[in-house]
């Protein structure tokens, strides 16, 4: 006769889960957003910007051309005349000019024709690389 001991098992499979490394893993999607987010930094002059249906983010590096409301230019902050703004434009070494980034923005009531006068500037001057930047409208 053979005997049979039946054991019961007592380990119980666990099927919660473990919080810990999703929490490791969330603070570390937020510190890279973080991290890698730009700030936009744009100069203190008051101006309206004209609002667009499509944008682009543009990374501000050290020239910003701003065109007010009545047509006056604004460099980085400082009040500029076009030709003032010609002659900062030639300072930079003219291996550079094609990597300098440049933002040209202005107010909503700036003319056209003032616009083209300061991107045919930069085009003169071998500035190829430029933004425009709009704010989009709300729908």
């Amino acid at each position: 006769m053979s005997s049979r001991i039946a054991f019961r098992r007592r380990l119980q499979p666990s099927v919660r889960a473990d919080l810990i490394p999703m929490i490791d893993i969330v603070f570390q999607l937020v510190v890279f957003f973080m991290v890698t987010s730009t700030m936009s930094q744009l100069p203190g002059i008051e101006i309206v910007m004209p609002e667009a249906e499509t944008a682009r983010t543009v990374e501000i590096e050290n020239f910003v051309i701003t065109i007010g409301e009545g047509d006056e230019l604004f460099l980085n902050e400082e009040a500029v005349s076009i030709r003032e703004l010609e002659k900062q434009l030639r300072r930079v070494p003219s291996d550079e000019r094609k990597d300098q980034s440049i933002i040209v923005r202005g107010d909503e009531k700036a003319s056209l024709g003032r616009f083209v006068t300061v991107l045919d500037l930069l085009r003169k001057n071998g500035f190829d690389n430029y933004a425009v930047p709009v704010t989009v409208s709300e729908l």
